[in-house]
């Protein structure tokens, strides 16, 4: 049963890079060096491992308490998430992300169903772009990826949406 749950995620990153799928590498902090360093593509390939890794119940464990402190001053997430606010559904735990990863905002959502959830997704990301010449530039540059994504309650499955126009 897929949710009417729907996500939005912007993921924008600068220089070039590759995420490494170690532990170590997963809970540490990401800061403005570690972040220039991220690609849209691995960005987004982090956030499709992350996933799976939440889906087969192996999520990474790290100790919360050094990444707040390390987090204190300043964040620098890899990804932003636009996401439906429910309780079942922390885009955190869901791409099996830590403190400071990722910029989560959530409003309240109006689905009729899972068709309409899914084109709200769809909608939204092309309203992202269409709305605004900063976001458009960043996607023609190859600094930023929009994609719409769904999660379903009952698997823990993130489903990416391909655009459509």
């Amino acid at each position: 049963m897929t949710t009417r749950r729907s996500m939005l995620l912007g993921i924008g990153t600068l220089g070039l890079g590759a995420i490494s799928a170690r532990a170590d590498d997963l809970c540490a902090v990401f800061n403005k060096e570690k972040q220039s360093a991220t690609t849209s593509a691995d960005a987004i390939a982090r956030l499709k491992q992350g996933n799976a890794r939440f889906v087969a119940g192996r999520t990474i464990h790290c100790n919360p308490q050094p990444q707040v402190r390390l987090t204190a001053h300043g964040q620098a997430p890899f990804a932003a998430i636009l996401g439906c606010m429910d309780s079942r559904v922390s885009p955190e735990l869901v791409f099996d992300q830590r403190i400071g990863d990722i910029f989560a905002v959530r409003i309240a959502g109006n689905f009729v169903d899972t068709e309409v959830s899914e084109r709200n997704a769809q909608d939204a990301a092309a309203h992202l772009v269409s709305r605004s010449e900063v976001l458009a530039h960043a996607i023609s540059d190859g600094k930023l990826s929009i994609v719409a994504a769904m999660h379903d309650v009952t698997t823990g499955v993130v489903s990416w949406i391909e655009a459509k126009g």
